[in-house]
Formats: structure tokens, C-alpha cells, sequence
């Protein structure tokens, strides 16, 4: 891989890095809300095939905020860098050959991983006290089935991605959400954008709630 390349998909795996680094310490914590950090995790898709969306031209907020004010590893790895298998290793924290996912589609991807949901980062950190959700893509072929509504063990806010007609319909726009069990449609309207619906219901999950406790999105 070009030096270029390796720069700038290590600002990916750098978010994905610390991120997982301030998790484990969340959960070492005392059981004190406030001496707790709250846990954002982005997981951005692809930047292996586009290395080249990272840029202060395309994301400059993110490249402001992380890569300016952030560090970057330049000879970083990923266990598996296929998208469904990684985000199940990042979920579990385990190889591709002990938590079964191998594949984006079929038998070794989500019905494999469905056999680990009891054990992941959202149900350790909802067992320490953090409220948790998740906004958009789960792992793929969830919501392929029409009228999943199924929510993974763990998760207390839970707005994710349907793939019956987000892949159809290329994501943003004519797609339906699993939100806390009920699907909801969005349509084709510069409100229904799946980047903005994502963002709305981000910031309903981080808004505090008077409960004390710390989150995990």
C-alpha cells in the first residue's frame, strides 16, 4: 500500500484505536458517573477502497478535530479489513475465526454473529452503568428480512439502518430504520437524508436525561 494510502486510512483506525482504548478504561472505572468519560465510536466504512475521502477538502471538521488536534499511527492493522467481519471484531474484540464472521453475506456474517451478541462492547459497558446506543448501519443483512425488528442484546437506544432497501436505494433517501423496535419509513424529502435523520437521533441519544449515567454511542 502507498505511504499516502497508509497515512490516511490510519486516521480511521486511529479514531477506531483510541476510542477502544478510552472503552476498556471506561469499564475499569469506578462506578461514580463522574469520574466516567462518555464514548463516542465512528466507524466509517470503505476508506480502504477510498483512502482519499479523508481530506480537509471533503471532511474538514473531521480533519480539523481529529487529525489537527489528534495523533496519527502510520503503521497501524486491522485484523480483518473486510466491513462486516471487521466491525464484528471491533464489536467483540475477537478474530474473525472465533466470533464466525468471514464474509459481508450468507451463513458467515450475521446469522454467524448472531451466535456472539450476548458478549460485546454494549452489553460490558451497559453492564457497567452507560446507557448505549447505536445510529445507522448495524452489521450487513440486519434488517434484510422484512419486518426485523429484532435489538440486539445491550443496546438501550437502537436506531439502525434497515438493509431491505438501503442498499437498493443507494441509503440516503427511501430507506426504514428499526427505531427501538418500531420501523419507521423515511422518505425522499431533504429531511428524511439518512446523514441528517442520523444526526438527529445522535443527538437525542447523548442528551442528557437526568439519570446520571454515562453513554456509550
Amino acid at each position: 500500500m502507498p505511504m499516502r494510502v497508509r497515512r490516511e486510512v490510519g486516521v480511521a483506525i486511529l479514531v477506531l484505536s483510541l476510542i477502544l482504548i478510552g472503552v476498556t478504561a471506561a469499564i475499569k472505572q469506578p462506578t461514580s458517573a463522574a469520574t466516567r468519560p462518555n464514548v463516542l465510536l465512528i466507524v466509517t466504512d470503505d476508506q480502504i477502497d477510498r483512502p482519499r475521502t479523508v481530506t480537509a477538502q471533503i471532511m474538514p471538521n473531521i480533519c480539523r478535530e481529529l487529525v489537527q488536534q489528534g495523533t496519527r499511527f502510520t503503521n497501524a492493522f486491522v485484523t480483518n479489513s473486510w466491513c462486516c467481519p471487521s466491525r464484528a471484531s471491533i464489536l467483540s474484540g475477537q478474530y474473525s475465526h472465533t466470533n464466525g464472521v468471514w464474509t459481508t453475506g450468507g451463513r458467515y456474517s450475521l446469522p454467524a454473529w448472531r451466535n456472539h451478541e450476548n458478549s460485546t462492547l454494549a452489553t460490558w459497558l451497559h453492564g457497567a452503568g452507560y446507557r448505549t446506543g447505536l445510529v445507522g448501519k448495524y452489521l450487513n443483512e440486519y434488517g434484510a428480512t422484512r419486518g426485523t425488528t429484532y435489538i440486539p442484546p445491550g443496546w438501550d437506544d437502537w436506531h439502525a439502518i434497515m438493509n431491505l432497501n438501503y442498499q437498493v436505494n443507494s441509503g440516503y433517501y427511501d430507506y426504514d430504520l428499526n427505531e427501538n423496535g418500531q420501523i419507521v419509513h423515511y422518505g425522499r424529502s431533504s429531511a428524511d437524508h439518512a446523514t441528517r435523520v442520523f444526526t438527529r437521533k445522535a443527538r437525542e441519544v447523548i442528551t442528557p436525561r437526568g439519570d446520571g449515567k454515562p453513554w456509550f454511542l
